[in-house]
């Protein structure tokens, strides 16, 4: 998923540089193999398992939103959350169009 194996043309970015591979961190050396190796090595760890139920909590569960949230420093712009707005009460459509 990482290498573009059919040489697909998926076009240029805006500094006109050929988007092809995905380019991946340094420590990688550009080896996709070693890249997801190490990743997966890392969310095996135990680590990982002691502490995966409170990141599940900042993004799903209780520390989402509120107090929790606010004291967790997870909160972000109101519109990046589902149904923060009430289209029905928006009656203008200039107002409307921008949701």
């Amino acid at each position: 998923m990482f290498i573009n194996l059919n040489n697909y043309s998926y076009g240029l970015t805006q500094d006109k540089i050929n988007v092809d591979n995905v380019i991946l961190p340094n420590w990688t050396n550009q080896n996709p193999y070693k890249f997801v190796a190490t990743l997966r090595k890392k969310l095996e760890s135990r680590y990982v398992s002691e502490n995966i139920n409170n990141w599940i909590d900042l993004i799903y569960g209780y520390k989402q939103r509120g107090k929790d949230a606010i004291e967790n420093v997870n909160i972000f712009y109101p519109l990046t959350y589902e149904n923060c707005i009430d289209l029905d009460k928006v009656t203008e459509a200039e107002e409307r169009i921008s949701f």
